[in-house]
Order: C-alpha cells, then sequence, then structure tokens
C-alpha cells in the first residue's frame, strides 16, 4: 500500500513538492553542525551536502521517471 501512495505522490506532485519535506531536518542539521564544529564546518559541511544533493536527485527524483519511461517503451 505504501507504494502505491509513493508512486501516487511522485506522479502528482512537482519537484518543490517532493524535495520540501526533506529540506527543513537537513537544515537544522547544518545549522547545529555548524555551530557545533564551528569555522571548518562552514566549508566542508556544504561540499559534503552537494554530493549528497547530487545523489539523491538521480536516486530518489531520477529513478522512478526512468523506471516508468522503461515500461512504458516496453524495456
Amino acid at each position: 500500500m505504501f507504494r502505491a501512495v509513493y508512486r501516487q505522490y511522485v506522479r502528482s506532485s512537482s519537484l518543490t513538492a517532493r524535495i520540501l519535506p526533506f529540506l527543513w531536518p537537513l537544515i537544522l542539521l547544518v545549522v547545529l553542525a555548524m555551530v557545533i564544529f564551528g569555522p571548518v564546518a562552514w566549508w566542508v559541511i556544504p561540499i559534503v551536502l552537494v554530493i549528497m544533493g547530487v545523489q539523491f536527485y538521480f536516486i530518489r527524483i531520477m529513478g522512478p521517471g526512468i523506471d516508468e519511461e522503461r515500461r512504458r517503451l516496453g524495456q
């Protein structure tokens, strides 16, 4: 049942709506880490976040679309 709801959510929602629920805890964690770890975190954490963001984009957002496209083409 969860998969059916998730598929409908992915099909019906925009890119922003899909990413938004993941952003606020991430922003809180980044701010907290920067406060705790100090100056080093100001350049290390953004680099890590960019790498994670690219991976998230290709795995979570591009993935379902590519799979549906393949199914539609019958491959």
